[in-house]
């Protein structure tokens, strides 16, 4: 978290905070009048575009639409500055409404038209406008190329306020890319400009700034020295609870409980009072890792249930994970197990939801600006074909006008011929944005049958072989490792567990908690899947055997896995519309579950099914039948030896 000032926004997020209060209904009133009493002037666009700014917080679509009418009047009028400002007034709306493409698309009109009467104060304004938008989507290129293109133009016309900005903006770029060297170059630029324009509230933004670049780095006396110097510039501000909450973070990592409690305590009054109950679920979540470190556990567990609560009210999942984790900690400190893997499951599911969210929001922006793409092709290939049909008029008419008619033809012909160009190549990376990201939740054939179709059918395969491996044991171990651990380890076996699949081009289905399930057959029908599976199974085994030898020659404690596996008919399709998923169902799936709770640590349980399919190429031990329930009596062997030796090189890849 950090605060970025940009003041190209601020005169909006003025306006934004306005409701329909009597003051706000009177001004309106008197704007209405005046814009009906004004002839259709540049005044009037003036008047047009000051009543959309009222509407901006209450009503972002009349907003729209006061600023469509200035538009066309600033059209009509060919007043140029007036169309610029009203396309910047209704991006602004639908920015509001959340709606950033169209938020951009009416950005670029206006900056386009900037352009084209060289206003460059506007033109700065749209561009730092733009990079925001880019910066909050994590578009960092993009949005470093629109801020160092807006200092460029704040440099030229002597702007020291729009540069500091940029300066800022900058540094905040480079800060998320953890490049902190150059994101404190940029913020000490943007600090002395700052302080020459005594601009208290862009000096404090830029000491919070470079503090926390410098506890990020770990260097604490520094980071301390800055957020110090940032509460005088941010007094009556929303960023004095910010500059507190990170010295009592700062005093926490330095150990000094005494201090740190306190101004995280301060920190959190000052939130209270102005109402942010985001900024008061950070502090009460710092309090609670203070109060973890200080060995308080049960003030530490109130303060994160209080944490959990307001971040509930506020729907920030990104706090809530803070509070997941700290309270897996500290039941684990004083020893309650069950609540600490309750916890650690509440923070690993969060987690992954939070990556599909942003994996969806992609995919929606992607295929939106796709289609905007799309739209814009059409019609420059509309303009490019009305263009050559008026040229190839005005030749016939007048084809001894001149060479120099020509040449403009041509010139013509070719800017429209290099757009189209230009269009095509946007619309090929985006297409491949797109395809990468469905292919992060969906099989290659199941994605291209939704990307032709809009949906996917589900499909009866006659043959699937599934794999469930489950950890022997895991509730006990976890019970001795701290959360943090305890995800990391599993997320460790499951990179591995992925890479073996791929190498045998068998489909990873889900992760259940510590219950790892694949399937081999499905989306694309094969023969061999009961024998890759069978395969990948070895080598997980062999896999989890290395990593055991290692843990012992650490005196850490094993881990085992129990492998299932069954083959028989299953159904699979795609399920959910917000968020993808594919899925198999059937009894299939159930034996091999059933096979797996059945089988033993460290060795491939698979059914009279598979072993019938796989028996020429693998010697197995036969357990006669075993009682599975719902299921009754069924066949089980153990994978024992290859017929032939197959080559391994799962020791080759661990080490």
């Amino acid at each position: 978290m950090k605060w970025i000032y940009a003041c190209m926004l601020s005169a909006f997020f003025v306006i934004i905070s306005f409701t329909a209060d009597s003051a706000n209904s009177k001004k309106i009133d008197s704007l209405k009048a005046i814009i009906d009493a004004t002839a259709p002037d540049a005044n009037k666009v003036d008047f047009l575009l000051e009543l959309a700014t009222h509407y901006y917080g209450a009503n972002p679509d009349e907003a729209i639409r006061i600023g469509n009418e200035a538009v066309k009047l600033g059209e009509e009028l060919k007043y140029h500055k007036g169309v610029a400002y009203g396309y910047k007034t209704i991006g602004i709306a639908h920015y509001v409404k959340g709606d950033n493409t169209r938020a951009l698309q009416n950005w670029q009109l206006s900056l386009d038209r900037f352009k084209s009467i060289e206003f460059q104060e506007g033109i700065a304004n749209i561009l730092s406008n733009m990079g925001a938008i880019h910066y909050n989507e994590q578009h960092f290129e993009i949005a470093l190329e629109h801020y160092f293109e807006a200092l460029e133009v704040s440099q030229i016309i002597g702007d020291k306020l729009r540069s500091a900005t940029a300066y800022l903006n900058i540094g905040a770029v480079y800060q998320d890319q953890r490049l902190y060297d150059k994101a404190s170059k940029y913020y000490q630029l943007s600090l002395e400009l700052s302080e020459e324009l005594k601009d208290k509230e862009a000096i404090g933004t830029c000491l919070t700034n470079l503090g926390e670049v410098y506890f990020k780095k770990g260097d604490y006396d520094i980071a301390l020295e800055y957020f110090e110097k940032s509460l005088k510039p941010m007094e009556d501000t929303k960023g004095l609870a910010y500059s507190k909450h990170y010295i009592g973070k700062v005093y926490a990592e330095k150990g000094d409980f005494e201090n740190a409690i306190k101004y995280e305590t301060e920190a959190y009054e000052i939130a209270k009072k102005l109402d942010s109950k985001l900024d008061m679920t950070t502090c009460l979540n710092g309090l609670g890792h203070i109060y973890l470190k200080k060995g308080n556990i049960d003030l530490s567990i109130s303060k994160f249930l209080e944490a959990e609560k307001l971040a509930r009210e506020v729907d920030s999942d990104l706090e809530l994970q803070y509070t997941y984790q700290g309270l897996s900690e500290a039941y684990h400190k004083i020893g309650d197990h069950e609540q600490a893997f309750h916890y650690v499951m509440l923070f690993s599911g969060l987690s992954d939801s939070l990556y599909t969210s942003e994996i969806q929001k992609k995919m929606k922006d992607s295929e939106i600006q796709m289609n905007e793409m799309e739209l814009a092709k059409k019609e420059a290939e509309a303009q490019v074909q009305e263009e050559r049909m008026r040229q190839q008029k005005i030749i016939k008419n007048a084809f001894m006008g001149g060479l120099g008619l020509v040449l403009l033809i041509l010139f013509i012909l070719t800017r429209n011929f290099l757009n189209k160009i230009k269009i095509n190549k946007i619309l090929d990376k985006q297409k491949e944005e797109i395809e990468k990201l469905l292919l992060n939740i969906l099989p290659a054939k199941v994605a291209d049958e939704l990307k032709q179709k809009g949906q996917a059918t589900p499909r009866h395969f006659e043959s699937v072989t599934v794999l469930f491996a489950d950890f022997k044991g895991f509730t006990t171990i976890s019970k001795g490792m701290s959360p943090g651990d305890l995800v990391t380890e599993l997320n460790n076996f499951f990179i591995a567990f992925d890479a073996i699949m791929d190498k045998y081009n068998l489909e990873k289905i889900k992760t259940i908690g510590d219950c790892y399930m694949c399937a081999g057959g499905i989306p694309t029908e094969n023969d061999t899947h009961p024998l890759d599976m069978v395969h990948a199974a070895i080598e997980m085994q062999e896999y989890m055997t290395l990593i055991s030898e290692k843990k012992k020659e650490l005196g850490l404690e094993s881990w085992n896995l129990r492998i299932g596996i069954h083959t028989g008919p299953v159904v699979a399709g795609v399920v959910g519309r917000r968020k993808y998923a594919y899925d198999i169902w059937g009894s299939t799936v159930n034996v091999a579950s059933r096979l797996e709770s059945n089988g033993e640590a460290g060795k491939i349980n698979i059914s009279e099914f598979t072993y019938n399919l796989i028996k020429d190429h693998y010697k197995c031990i036969p357990r006669g039948k075993i009682f599975a329930k719902n299921y009754g009596d069924i066949e089980m062997y153990f994978v024992d030896e290859p017929v032939q030796q197959f080559s391994k090189d799962v020791k080759e890849a661990v080490a």
